[in-house]
């Protein structure tokens, strides 16, 4: 099953609450296909450089890159198009 994981998700999981450690577990088990866009990845780059979002985290940044990487390695890659309309 293909899924897309917001960045939510991979902090939650780099912090250990609730369930996402599961769902990122889970993507890297192959159990899910996680979907990745450049924009998406984008945000999971800016997302792992705020300092103060974990200040209090388990993982130290190498290691949370180190598992963004093997997460990546998991993801399904896709081209996002903007339509506009008038």
């Amino acid at each position: 099953m293909r899924i897309v994981v917001d960045t939510n998700i991979f902090v939650g999981a780099c912090l250990g609450t609730g369930t996402a450690g599961q769902v990122i577990a889970a993507c890297i088990q192959s159990q899910f296909t996680p979907i990745m866009s450049t924009t998406l990845f984008l945000e999971y780059e800016d997302v792992l450089s705020l300092d103060s979002l974990f200040a209090h985290c388990r993982l130290e940044l190498s290691e949370r890159e180190e598992l963004l990487n093997i997460f990546l390695a998991h993801c399904e890659w896709f081209r996002a198009f903007l339509s506009l309309t008038t």
